[in-house]
């Protein structure tokens, strides 16, 4: 707004809708361009699309009295203990050096108080994108019109910091022959208002599919690899259950955890399955799908019997039509740490509604109406959509602790890495040509990287599986692929998120970044005046991406194919 409609901010309290972008965001871009603070508020558009009539109890439409709660903190964990784990022996900043804390205050409200404000405010008319579904021309400001030319709005933000203990409970199943590789299962149980969504919904599912390996334990079975069941503590206020043990245990899980599986949300809908995660476990994740049964009986009637059927009708791949789309991982849950200090491979997945629905997020989201009543009986009837996520998490638990070879998928990796290429190519190709820039070196580095892949993958075809050393050697090399991606000093500008090929996006933390470290050095170069400097930046990270590529191949080739020998 500042530069593109020239309104200055400086002074006053922006009014902004949930949706888009992470809300932390909004408040730090309100906060950069000089609000003194912000309200947020759901709007209609986003969470009533059907109608503002039949909303909850009548239907699962957020009610204009409904208020989406949420953090704005900008970082993950302990805002007094950044990089290290809040434990005894910790030491603490003061309050006052913290930059994880909001600059500014900020309230949330429904869009039965937002239309009050909305309906007084002055200024040239926002653009059709801006038009939300309020009975109202939504303006840009600053101020009233007439006759509240002279108004002033108030904010009053009633919050205090506070000191509080939190636990994650974790639980164990040691494995039976390599009880130092882990499987780790992660949900947080803390929730805004009831949470019977988010995250009361996946903790549930976690529980049963606890109590069922517990069953098998019983009669005698025991997995190859351990499992590790985590509850954590303090999602809601920045991932600082998951992310606080992470860096307490980096060295432990640095080198023996096979796999992050998060479910921060079993059911948010019942028309399909949604999943994010890194390439390696792409395949495990299709093919557990088409183990679990269809939890819709009218889908099964139309000869979608599973779980993946039904995935690849309503969100097939923009690059194979015989595979449903995986999105990349952001920040939004506890999967965060594993990936971005670990270098774990991760996958989140949670049923969802139909993206017909122009939704930021399930209607209900964070309010005083996530009851059990909407889950119950709007939502998963008989809670067999629940029942088909805890399947699935238990197929590929299963299939990650028992398989002699791991089933990790490197080609996954090199396929996904060539497309990202190619878009940074489409998008960026004639700027980087007008300054001297290709991505030649990315490309071959891609080129090895995939060629150590099919290797690597081969060997895994004729290995002996009674020779455990070999086994051992192979699985290590497949585990220790995503722990290649990062890089000690972290992105640019970002020291805390560390994986190379994805980050959070800086702009949304929501979102998920390719190549972040060069994502972050283009946003919006253009119109930078320092060109010489920000192009630098760009030829850096191209650089870093080559090496880091280069690395990762070399950790899947042979043993003795080292140094160049």
């Amino acid at each position: 707004m500042k530069r593109n409609l020239s309104i200055d901010l400086n002074g006053t309290i922006a009014i902004a809708r949930y949706g888009k972008i992470y809300r932390a965001d909004k408040v730090k871009h309100a906060a950069e361009f000089g609000c003194v603070g912000m309200v947020l508020y759901s709007d209609p558009a986003d969470y009533a699309v059907d109608s503002e009539v039949r909303v909850y109890p009548d239907d699962w439409w957020l009610p204009g009295t409904g208020v989406q709660r949420g953090t704005v903190l900008p970082r993950d964990g302990d805002p007094l203990t950044p990089y290290y784990p809040s434990i005894e022996s910790a030491f603490y900043q003061k309050e006052s050096d913290s930059f994880s804390v909001s600059a500014i205050p900020v309230t949330p409200i429904g869009y039965d108080d937002a239309i009050k404000y909305l309906r007084k405010i002055s200024g040239p008319e926002a653009n059709s994108t801006w038009q939300g579904g309020l009975n109202v021309t939504y303006r840009l400001g600053p101020g009233f019109i007439p006759p509240y030319s002279n108004s002033k709005l108030k904010l009053h933000v009633r919050t205090y910091n506070e000191r509080r203990m939190t636990h994650n409970v974790i639980g164990y199943i040691r494995g039976e022959h390599e009880p130092d590789r882990y499987v780790v299962l992660g949900n947080h149980r803390d929730a805004w208002v009831f949470g019977a969504v988010d995250p009361s919904s996946a903790s549930a599912a976690m529980m049963e599919l606890s109590r069922a390996f517990g069953e098998l334990l019983k009669d005698g079975w025991r997995p190859r690899r351990s499992i590790v069941f985590c509850s954590w503590g303090a999602e809601e206020h920045g991932l600082i259950g998951s992310t606080e043990w992470v860096e307490e245990l980096v060295k432990i899980l640095g080198t023996r955890a096979v796999a992050y599986l998060n479910v921060d949300i079993a059911v948010e809908g019942n028309t399909t399955l949604m999943a994010s995660g890194t390439p390696n476990l792409y395949k495990l994740l299709h093919e557990s799908a088409k183990k679990v049964e269809n939890p819709n009986p009218d889908e099964i009637a139309n000869g979608r019997k599973t779980v993946f059927d039904t995935w690849l009708a309503n969100d097939p791949s923009d690059y194979d039509p015989t595979l449903p789309h995986i999105g990349e991982l952001g920040s939004a849950s506890d999967y965060t740490a594993f990936l971005q200090i670990g270098g774990i491979p991760c996958i989140d997945m949670s049923y969802t509604y139909s993206k017909t629905y122009k939704l930021s997020d399930y209607p209900m989201y964070h309010s005083a109406y996530e009851t059990f009543d909407l889950v119950s009986r709007l939502m998963d009837r008989g809670f067999k959509y629940h029942q088909a996520v805890a399947r699935l998490l238990g197929v590929m638990t299963m299939t990650l602790a028992e398989k002699v070879i791991l089933d990790l998928d490197c080609t996954q990796y090199a396929n996904k890495l060539e497309r990202m290429v190619k878009d940074i190519q489409t998008h960026y190709g004639p700027l980087f040509e007008k300054h001297g820039i290709n991505m030649d070196g990315v490309v071959k580095a891609i080129q090895e990287f995939k060629e150590a892949a099919r290797n690597l993958h081969g060997r895994t075809e004729t290995v002996e599986l009674t020779n455990p050393l070999e086994v051992r050697r192979l699985n290590d090399q497949l585990m220790d692929l995503e722990r290649a991606f990062i890089d000690p000093l972290g992105i640019s500008g970002r020291p805390w998120y560390r994986h190379v090929i994805f980050a959070p996006s800086l702009h949304d933390a929501y979102g998920s970044s390719s190549f972040p470290g060069l994502t972050d050095a283009l946003f919006d170069i253009e119109n930078d005046p320092d060109q010489a400097r920000r192009w630098e930046q760009v030829k850096k990270e191209v650089s870093v991406i080559t090496f880091i590529i280069y690395s990762a191949a070399s950790t899947m080739k042979g043993v003795n194919d080292i140094g160049g020998l």
